[in-house]
């Protein structure tokens, strides 16, 4: 059995035009590494382009634009707050903070996010 059994259309798409497999693949490796920021991006534009310009239009036409700039603009000063004062791009870099979530034992904290090299 395949999806299409079970969904066949949303709205007006047929979804025996999807390739669902592939999207999956494709949509995992968007949380990993540098492309973290891409699905948050996709998750933001998804719900700014469907559920609020179709249940909220009033909205959407009004203020939809300041919550984009806003996300953007709050994404790349993260970004460069952490690459400044985190990754060492104005200097030495720091180790990841010392915290509950990430000590191993022995006096050693880590970083348990996936090393992106790793998933090769």
């Amino acid at each position: 059995m395949t999806y299409p059994q079970y969904v066949p259309k949303i709205g007006r798409f047929n979804t025996s035009d999807l390739n669902l497999p592939t999207i999956l693949v494709y949509l995992e490796t968007l949380d990993l590494g540098a492309n973290s920021s891409v699905m948050s991006g996709y998750i933001t534009g998804f719900i700014g382009q469907f559920f609020i310009r179709n249940y909220r239009p009033r909205w959407y036409k009004n203020y939809l634009w300041l919550w984009s700039g806003a996300s953007d603009a709050g994404a790349s000063l993260t970004l460069m707050m952490l690459s400044l004062a985190v990754y060492g791009a104005a200097g030495n870099p720091h180790p990841f903070p010392r915290w509950w979530g990430n000590h191993i034992g022995d006096g050693e904290y880590v970083d348990h996010c996936p090393n992106p090299n790793d998933l090769q």
